[in-house]
């Protein structure tokens, strides 16, 4: 499979992430299938945040949980 991506981040005074955003050409689509059930393009970080969720929910991971929230002291 020949594919490229390039990614755009912006993060804080901390490092933190605040926006990532990725673009993959269409051989990527057969990856994306496997990985997370399904390829873009996506309509904004949400739905595709929202297909990596459902993908790790299934193998029993609960992401929410796991991922830091702007603000609070964890």
């Amino acid at each position: 499979m020949d594919f490229f991506a390039y990614s755009y981040l912006d993060v804080n005074d901390y490092g933190e992430i605040t926006h990532w955003e990725t673009h993959v050409n269409s051989a990527y689509d057969r990856f994306l299938d496997v990985a997370i059930g399904t390829h873009g393009p996506f309509p904004g970080p949400d739905a595709y945040m929202a297909a990596v969720n459902k993908k790790l929910n299934a193998a029993g991971i609960d992401f929410l949980s796991v991922i830091h929230k702007s603000g609070s002291n964890k």
